[in-house]
């Protein structure tokens, strides 16, 4: 049985650590933490952890719950019930492992030294959806000029580039610095994110964004260069862009 289980048949909800109280809420499947559909971001990091590399385990106590909720789901659903590949994407996709890989097989060197432990942090929380979060977070952020979207997912401490001679040091850092941006312009951005690119706890975005400073386009094509940490949020965040006058729609094959 998981622990988080475990741990919510043994004491209320309010005494538990803030990631341990991301449990399934019963009909609707939200998380009784964050309201968010469950398995929300945090259960799976918490998931990953608790099983480590036995994603076989993982996948048999996320069945189970996927049995569950599908009856519960269905039942009430008022108009489109979820699809099949709805439901298993949301309770055992994310948890299969990725064939792309996130970590290197562990070889002994010559003279008989170990090598260094991996970076285990790619299997306490995925990277991937990490990055799919901020790329929603600014994908809709940015237009609608909403600062406090894009910056929850900077850590405390995370730094922003915006070059790299322009640094922006931790949260307050890139609040005042996407503050700045969104101050001067006069018109809802025009944006595109690709999807992400993933080694380790970094993942690379590319965008493409038409901007309005003082009513005036400007078209910027980019890319980002995101680290994350354990929890899930922007450590550093390095960003690459070139820009042109006018308004420029991306190439229709680079944003399908």
């Amino acid at each position: 049985m998981s622990q988080l289980h475990l741990l919510r048949g043994s004491q209320p909800l309010s005494r538990l650590h803030r990631v341990h109280r991301h449990l399934p809420r019963r009909p609707d499947w939200s998380c009784a933490a964050c309201t968010a559909a469950w398995p929300c971001p945090t259960a799976r990091m918490l998931l990953r952890h608790e099983y480590g590399p036995d994603r076989a385990g993982l996948s048999i106590y996320l069945a189970g719950q996927l049995f569950d909720a599908t009856g519960d789901l269905l039942w009430l659903a008022g108009g489109r019930p979820p699809t099949p590949a709805e439901l298993f994407e949301r309770f055992l996709g994310w948890a299969a492992p990725r064939l792309s890989g996130t970590t290197r097989p562990r070889v002994s060197h010559a003279d008989g030294r170990n090598p260094a432990p991996l970076d285990t942090r790619s299997t306490i929380m995925d990277v991937r959806d990490a990055a799919r979060r901020w790329a929603d977070a600014w994908s809709q952020g940015w237009p609608a000029r909403d600062a406090a979207r894009i910056v929850e997912l900077q850590a405390e401490d995370g730094d922003h580039w915006a070059s790299m001679f322009r640094p922006y040091r931790g949260r307050a850092g890139l609040r005042a610095y996407v503050e700045e941006c969104f101050g001067e312009e006069t018109r809802p951005a025009e944006v595109w994110f690709g999807g992400p690119r993933v080694d380790g706890d970094t993942a690379t975005i590319e965008y493409w964004a038409v901007t309005y400073p003082y009513d005036e386009p400007v078209t910027i094509s980019g890319c980002t260069v995101v680290r994350f940490n354990a929890d899930g949020l922007v450590a550093e965040s390095r960003d690459y862009s070139h820009s042109t006058e006018g308004r420029h729609l991306p190439p229709t094959a680079l944003f399908p």
